[in-house]
């Protein structure tokens, strides 16, 4: 993620999440290098093994560790996180992940 690029992560129904620099307003315009993240709650509700929920905490890390340079690269990094997490545990909801990065 460059360094002045902002990433808000927001649940379907209305959880807003900040990762990155800057800061998100209710009505403020993506900026150049921006990335907007919409989320059901199957991905901060996916268990592992042990019971442990992936959580709002694992959404931010994978998004201000490794936000990808496009859309589709995020998506992946949010997925892969969350996979990783699971480690194989039956998933108990959807998993849906829609971003959407301005580039210019």
């Amino acid at each position: 993620m460059a360094a002045d690029s902002r990433v808000l992560a927001h649940l379907a129904g209305g959880v807003r999440h900040h990762a990155g620099r800057g800061h998100w307003k209710r009505n403020d315009q993506l900026q150049r290098e921006d990335t907007l993240v919409h989320y059901t709650d199957g991905v901060t509700e996916a268990f592992s093994a042990n019971g442990s929920m992936f959580g709002e905490a694992g959404l931010l890390k994978s998004l201000s560790g490794a936000a990808g340079p496009s859309a589709d690269a995020t998506i992946s990094t949010v997925i892969e996180a969350v996979r990783g997490h699971a480690a194989g545990f039956p998933q108990s909801d959807d998993l849906t992940v829609v971003a959407v990065r301005r580039s210019g």
